[in-house]
């Protein structure tokens, strides 16, 4: 993603956020959404008695906010025994996150920088840290 944005920058002096997220959202919303109802059918049919907090999980991973949601309602992740089918999108949610505050701090950081090696550089060293 570092090396499609730097192009990006190189190419045109910026970085289009904008398109740059709504590429994500069109990569990966349709699986997710799938994923989604997909899961809520197979609840609704096979653990109807869980559906309430199904539905809730399926809100957040719509939102890219799993991981959030999960600490708010104290849920161990790598519990193994509870019936939590869209428990492993906390780490899309992260992922997602990630992509959402990159771009923006990439494009920051090659406004004041202004060389692309001194921010490799720059971000291989936090990466260390």
């Amino acid at each position: 993603i570092t090396s499609l944005l730097l192009k990006e920058y190189e190419d045109t002096g910026t970085i289009n956020l904008k398109n740059f997220w709504i590429r994500r959202i069109k990569r990966l919303l349709p699986a997710v959404f799938a994923l989604i109802v997909v899961v809520g059918i197979a609840t609704l049919l096979l653990h109807p008695e869980h559906i309430v907090r199904v539905k809730h999980d399926m809100i957040a991973a719509i939102f890219y906010v799993s991981n959030w949601w999960y600490i708010a309602k104290d849920v161990n992740y790598f519990e193994q025994f509870s019936f939590m089918p869209l428990k492993h999108l906390w780490s899309l949610a992260i992922e997602e996150q990630f992509y959402l505050f990159f771009p923006a701090v990439l494009l920051l950081f090659m406004a004041i920088v202004k060389k692309k090696k001194n921010v490799i550089l720059i971000f291989w060293i936090i990466s260390l840290v």
